[in-house]
């Protein structure tokens, strides 16, 4: 076990790209082709700071150079050109349910989201604890760091990695708590009473709203 409280977010890249370079060599069997993320807040972080070259993400992922600025980039291509079979699980809470005023959060959450899900990529929400968990074939990371811009490039999160080849047994265990996680997990867009973007355009200021009518 590693564990890191900076440069999380160039092994968090490192675990996604490496896996699908050894896919795309034949390496990593169509079995173990699974990529498992739960994580309470999510965003389409960009790939800069993988510190990949373009070409080497082309090589790694099988499309053409320039073809990827971001993290829904990388699992699309997973899935389409390499067939991994990939979970991507939220925390289920209210606000993303009912917007608020100038959430543009939950918005890019809920844009993503429907990017990964045209992608044939598993999109849940699950209304569980605050876990963030990521399993590939070849490692795996636990700990305090959300997948988003400033859990992986601005906090001092405390983060496990756990190499498969070097820790079979850490990584089965985070390997295996992913999976519970995301096990009872509902479609992301399942029971959606409200659509965000409409229900935000009518009513800009949801609190309001609300107080008006009691």
């Amino acid at each position: 076990m590693t564990n890191l409280n900076q440069g999380h977010a160039r092994l968090t890249w490192w675990l996604l790209l490496e896996s699908a370079r050894r896919a795309a060599k034949g390496e990593i069997s169509e079995e173990d082709r699974i990529i498992e993320l739960y994580s309470p807040w999510m965003r389409d972080v960009p790939i800069d700071a993988s510190m990949w070259s373009q070409e080497a993400l082309a090589v790694a992922l099988k499309c053409t150079p320039n073809e990827v600025e971001s993290l829904s980039d990388v699992l699309k291509l997973m899935r389409k050109n390499l067939k991994f079979r990939i979970n991507v699980c939220i925390r289920d809470t209210i606000r993303r349910s009912i917007p608020h005023a100038n959430d543009r959060r939950n918005l890019q959450e809920a844009r993503m989201m429907q990017r990964l899900k045209l992608a044939d990529i598993n999109t849940l929400k699950a209304n569980r604890d605050h876990s963030k968990m990521l399993a590939t074939p070849i490692g795996a990371i636990t700990g305090s760091m959300n997948f988003t811009y400033a859990g992986m490039r601005i906090n001092r999160e405390n983060t496990h990695i756990y190499f498969r080849s070097q820790d079979q047994q850490g990584y089965q265990i985070v390997s295996d708590n992913v999976h519970r996680n995301i096990l009872g997990a509902i479609p992301f867009f399942e029971n959606q009473i409200l659509d965000l973007e409409e229900t935000q355009r009518r009513f800009p200021v949801i609190e309001q709203v609300l107080g008006e009518q009691t």
